[in-house]
């Protein structure tokens, strides 16, 4: 027998009636049906609704104005009447004070002594609905934040069966929401090892494993749902529970392929830049001695038997493509000054046809499709030459066999529609007003690899001694250096298609390629030149050639002591050949304390290698003119009669 059972409770019904309604934790109301007359409310009620149980009773909930909304009352009205019941309706109520709160309702149709009434019970459940409210605008923001991010963000379950996917995601792996919602993460999220082509270990299986933050393994690749492949790099996290516990995973993955793509132009970029220093740094030393070599061997040929004077062709040959293989390293790089005339591009490539005539196989073909009225451009006429033999000449060897290369030009706009193919390097074209010169082959073309590379300095396909591998890089740095634009197309079994793009100008002088090769005679003088260059062999040289021209000579090799000797004797001298890269003073210093002393000086100054900008520098520092070394005897010849015979 328990305690209770010592009891003896008699309880009426009225009693536990009374009880009940007055103790309940909800609001309880009891309403005639007929009139609306409240005729009881429990505690609940009056400390929520802010009434006293006698201002309520007898009174109606209209009366009171207890219904934010009054067709609600309607609304349960029609319910009782056609079910008796209903559980669960929300209402707006009003406060005494005026306030509002959100309920729960639920009511029965009853009858006391022959007359219905309404049984309601209501909960308030206001701080349900603004909780409701708070995470749906917490959702909300989630949702917009997913929207807004750049990165894609998945959610599985525990199973890896994907519970959540953003836009960005959607983008990325090619499916919605829609249709990857419950499926296997590995059949929406495909990635593979770029370089072994391997599937790449589920990052869900890695998460629950290691049990916190895990990335991807380096070149993972996502292919899409229509098969496009993009570099990604992701993490994986768990996804906790209140109480620790692993409930699913995020996925948050991002597309890289732009940024490794220009990480890998970067690198070439610096490759480039590295030689090209390189280059900068032996330039000077081996025109120098390229001079040497060519001049001598010049001098010789004036006295030379005629069996001796092919040898000495020879030498001179050899030097000249020593020359030019320098100025094609300091080409790519920038790093070497440009004579810029205004040309018409189809009267370029037309002369360059007749060399291509003589120097490609019969079984290659050439077509020009050359636009009419074609925009002018800026350019260094000897370098677009440079440019049109080495895309020809790359042409030729992918089609051993024979083939056709096609040379065309048209006048572009670079504009919003622009559509780019591989550039060699990407950067924002500049809009305006182009000039396109296209040269495509029906070569082997090039594989992926290959074509990565191509811009590399000392890449090559070709055989060892049958290529540099300067070729491209060189075209690079030229085109570059005349702020234009290359781009390709290759592939393999499809030849391949370079196109670059000049800007157009419009006053400059013209010239045509055909000027730079005009037979002139050596032209002589009786004037006193004096030599400055800190190498005797070069001193030597010099004095033998332009005393051969009728010309008087003196010669310092010090800055220090060219300065000293004009001082003395300027007034006899009526010109100076000043080399720059000389140790000591300097040619550059020199300049100056030349200019001051006398600022009618007549200069030229001369160098193994001049930077990008170098010449205009020392022009605008008062030199007359300037040599580059190697030169010949005409170039110098030339170079002094310019300057001589000005004003």
């Amino acid at each position: 027998m328990t305690s209770l059972d010592k009891h003896d409770f008699s309880l009426s019904s009225e009693q536990m009636y009374q009880s009940v309604f007055r103790l309940g934790p909800s609001m309880i109301s009891l309403t005639r049906f007929e009139d609306g007359a409240i005729y009881d409310v429990n505690d609940m009620y009056c400390r929520t609704i802010g009434y006293s149980r006698e201002e309520i009773k007898g009174r109606t909930s209209l009366s009171l104005n207890l219904w934010v909304d009054k067709d609600d009352r309607e609304k349960i009205k029609e319910l009782l009447l056609k079910d008796g019941s209903y559980k669960n309706i929300e209402v707006l109520y009003k406060r005494k004070d005026g306030s509002v709160f959100n309920g729960l309702q639920s009511a029965e149709l009853i009858e006391i002594n022959d007359e219905h009434y309404i049984i309601a019970v209501t909960s308030d459940i206001t701080k349900r609905k603004q909780a409701e409210k708070d995470l749906e605008t917490e959702k909300e923001r989630l949702a917009i934040t997913l929207a807004s991010i750049g990165d894609g963000v998945i959610t599985t379950d525990v199973e890896g069966k994907i519970t959540l996917i953003n836009q960005v995601a959607e983008e990325l792996t090619g499916w919605k929401f829609e249709d990857a919602n419950g499926k296997p993460l590995d059949a929406v999220f495909h990635i593979i090892n770029e370089k072994s082509r391997e599937p790449c270990e589920n990052p869900v299986q890695k998460v629950l494993d290691c049990q916190g933050v895990v990335g991807l393994a380096n070149d993972t690749v996502l292919i899409s749902a229509n098969g496009t492949e993009r570099i990604i790099a992701d993490s994986g996290a768990p996804i906790l529970d209140s109480e620790k516990k692993i409930i699913g995973t995020v996925l948050v993955f991002r597309d890289i392929t732009e940024k490794i793509k220009l990480e890998s132009q970067l690198r070439q970029s610096q490759k480039m830049e590295a030689v090209g220093i390189l280059a900068g740094g032996i330039a000077h030393e081996f025109n120098n001695l390229l001079y040497i070599i060519s001049g001598n061997a010049e001098l010789l040929m004036d006295d030379a038997r005629p069996e001796d004077e092919e040898n000495l062709q020879g030498i001179i040959k050899s030097t000249q493509r020593g020359a030019d293989l320098v100025k094609q390293l300091m080409a790519f790089s920038r790093k070497s000054e440009s004579s810029l005339y205004t040309i018409h591009l189809n009267a370029e490539i037309r002369n360059i046809k007749k060399m291509l005539d003589r120097v490609l196989p019969r079984m290659i073909d050439i077509k020009l499709d050359l636009a009419d009225n074609l925009h002018s451009i800026k350019a260094d006429p000897g370098q677009i030459e440079q440019v049109m033999m080495n895309l020809c000449l790359n042409a030729k060897d992918a089609m051993p066999d024979g083939g056709l290369l096609t040379i065309k030009t048209a006048n572009g706009v670079i504009d919003k529609t622009f559509v780019d193919i591989h550039p060699a390097k990407p950067k924002k074209l500049k809009e305006g007003k182009c000039v396109i010169l296209t040269v495509s082959d029906t070569g082997c073309g090039m594989d992926e690899k290959n074509r990565e590379r191509i811009f590399d300095p000392f890449f090559t396909t070709k055989e060892i001694g049958k290529g540099t591998g300067l070729g491209l890089s060189v075209i690079y740095g030229i085109i570059e250096g005349h702020n234009g634009h290359i781009s390709y197309y290759s592939d393999v079994g499809l030849g391949t298609t370079f196109r670059i793009c000049f800007p157009v100008v419009k006053d400059c002088q013209t010239v045509s390629a055909s000027d730079k090769d005009s037979v002139e005679p050596l032209s002589k003088g009786v004037e006193t030149i004096l030599i400055v260059d800190d190498e005797e062999a070069i001193t030597s040289l010099t004095k033998s050639m332009l005393e051969r021209f009728g010309y008087r000579t003196f010669s310092a090799d010090t800055g220090e002591s060219a300065i000293d000797i004009y001082s003395e004797k300027h007034k006899e001298i009526d010109l100076i050949l000043l080399d720059l890269g000389m140790s000591g003073m300097g040619g550059k210093i020199c300049l100056k304390k030349l200019v001051e002393f006398d600022p009618d000086v007549k200069v030229i100054i001369s160098s193994g290698y001049f930077e990008e900008g170098l010449i205009k520098e020392n022009i605008n520092a008062d030199a007359k003119g300037y040599a580059l070394k190697p030169f010949t005897r005409k170039e110098i010849s030339k170079a002094i009669r310019d300057v001589l015979d000005k004003d």
